[in-house]
């Protein structure tokens, strides 16, 4: 991917205690785009957008 055709804000989400996609790769993603925001979600794991992290997550995504 071209990351530099990429011209819309990306919002980056991540479980700070995600086992499965560690949290490193989501601030790489983030600094890949020119216009990021990376969140970082204290306590969560890889199910953040479900369970008790959803409501967290959800206000993130609607800012």
């Amino acid at each position: 991917m071209d990351f530099s055709n990429t011209s819309c804000l990306v919002l980056v989400i991540a479980g700070a205690k995600n086992k499965m996609t560690h949290p490193n790769i989501a601030r790489r993603t983030a600094k890949n785009y020119r216009d990021s925001v990376l969140v970082s979600l204290t306590g969560a794991d890889h199910m953040y957008e479900s369970g008790k992290f959803q409501q967290k997550t959800l206000r993130v995504i609607e800012g």
